[in-house]
């Protein structure tokens, strides 16, 4: 990989995976010693680096990543004091942002989620593209257990598992393993071994393709997946014939 970042000064790692001329970005999380929590830092940190590939040609995938035993614990509760409401609010904002963005983007964005994604880690393993999961993966919503709301923690669960697993996972607290997560169809592959490495190899298929055909692909699925049958293939028909 290339150069990195110390700890001290960013809470994201960026670093790049070369293949010829084309690169994966590699984003990790890196508060370890916070077990990844997600403050202001943090999230504006992950919003740039999914704007900084997005403007790189050259960047044909995103893997997300973590440091530490812990892929994300959720939101960092000792950021703001009960006087610091609108502050909490704008971390909301930027969460927000960061959630959405892999959607839109024209690369695909992969989690490799090695240990526990908890909360608002949870939302942000789900607002990926697709999940490597370790053997140590867990997914939880422990928000409304806890007298806390899980409304960022809704779309992601939604998008990934079906209407009754997502509404059991936001409500109860019950934490997904690997193998439930595999067999549910939460994530795509579980490894036993080193799963930021099984979510590169997996970016660098998408090194191989056209940029611009690999962009239209990904921005149709995600229009299509809003639709029904009969609504996506005649947006593919229509997209399909513009493009002629």
């Amino acid at each position: 990989m290339g150069s990195s970042t110390p700890e001290d000064q960013n809470s994201a790692l960026v670093e790049d995976e070369a293949f010829d001329n084309r690169r994966v970005r590699v984003v990790s999380l890196n508060r370890p010693g916070k077990r990844n929590a997600l403050d202001t830092r943090l999230l504006s940190e992950l919003r740039e680096a999914y704007s900084t590939a997005a403007s790189d040609p050259d960047v044909r995938a995103i893997v997300l990543r973590a440091e530490g035993p812990v892929f994300c614990a959720g939101g960092d509760t000792s950021e703001f004091g009960p006087d610091q409401e609108e502050s909490a609010i704008e971390r909301a904002r930027i969460m927000t942002d960061v959630l959405a963005r892999p959607s839109t983007l024209g690369i695909p964005v992969i989690a490799a989620v090695h240990g526990p994604a908890l909360g608002a880690g949870a939302a942000l393993a789900l607002s990926a593209d697709m999940i490597v999961a370790g053997r140590a993966f867990s997914l939880g919503c422990p928000e409304l257990p806890n007298g806390a709301y899980p409304p960022l923690v809704m779309p992601g669960a939604l998008a990934h598992m079906g209407r009754a697993l997502a509404f059991e996972f936001v409500t109860t607290g019950r934490r997904i393993g690997a193998e439930e997560a595999l067999a549910r169809g939460v994530v795509n592959r579980i490894v036993d071994g080193d799963a930021g490495a099984e979510a590169i190899a997996l970016a660098a298929i998408y090194t191989r393709f056209d940029g611009e055909l690999l962009a239209a692909t990904k921005h149709l699925f995600h229009r299509q997946a809003a639709m029904s049958t009969d609504a996506a293939l005649r947006e593919g028909l229509q997209d399909l014939i513009a493009r002629q």
